[in-house]
């Protein structure tokens, strides 16, 4: 009977440790998605405003300027959000 205690005990430990572990990786894992989903959008964002400079420099079309406006107001509101919501700690 002790022995069926002591694999028990060891069995839940085991089980504890693993979940802990779990959790704290999801947790470390779903910051560095934002991070990483601000950075795209950042770089995308510089795209936008690159080929918006071109546009204006060479007089495209207004509605594909007026494109390049909408995509930056898109781009800059979802930085916004996601900057916002951004754990303080990550």
């Amino acid at each position: 009977m002790p022995e069926a205690l002591a694999i028990f005990l060891v069995l839940a430990v085991s089980m504890a440790t693993y979940l802990g572990a779990h959790v704290a990786v999801s947790r470390q894992a779903a910051r560095t998605d934002v991070a990483v989903v601000i950075d795209e959008l950042r770089g995308r964002l510089q795209w936008i405003e690159d080929r918006l400079a071109l546009a204006e420099r060479e007089n495209w079309d207004p509605g594909m300027i007026a494109g390049l406006h909408r995509q930056r107001a898109e781009a800059l509101a979802q930085l916004h959000t996601l900057e916002t919501r951004r754990p303080i700690n990550a």
